[in-house]
């Protein structure tokens, strides 16, 4: 699934059309993941993300759980797409963030090759 990922945010058109289509992009990497909101620069979670996390791309405060539990079932192969909705210093751009993570998410399962045990 990461290949796949990553030959869509390389340029495959995934974005669609609409009122907001303003070129977003994919960035495939790290995420740290925890009970804590970042919302200043200078706190202290965000100094111990930036000294043993510093190549994470974002804080995840709800995928963990999902994660943990699809590691549980080897057969699965699971990916998560976030939308960058908040960032430190900035206001919250959830709705645009979440159509864009959609889109993302749409174009990658369309490309993905179906299977007879798919389910």
């Amino acid at each position: 699934m990461i290949q796949y990922a990553r030959h869509l945010a390389r340029g495959e058109p995934w974005t669609g059309r609409g009122p907001d289509a303003d070129s977003p992009r994919a960035f495939l990497g790290l995420v740290a993941t925890g009970p804590t909101v970042v919302g200043d620069d200078r706190s202290w979670t965000a100094g111990m993300l930036a000294r043993h996390a510093h190549d994470a791309l974002l804080v995840d405060t709800e995928g963990h759980g999902f994660l943990q539990g699809a590691y549980l079932n080897p057969r699965l192969d699971v990916l998560v797409v976030h939308g960058a909705s908040h960032r430190v210093g900035r206001g919250d751009e959830s709705p645009r963030a979440s159509r864009n993570a959609a889109r993302f998410a749409l174009g990658l399962l369309a490309r993905l090759p179906r299977t007879p045990d798919a389910c």
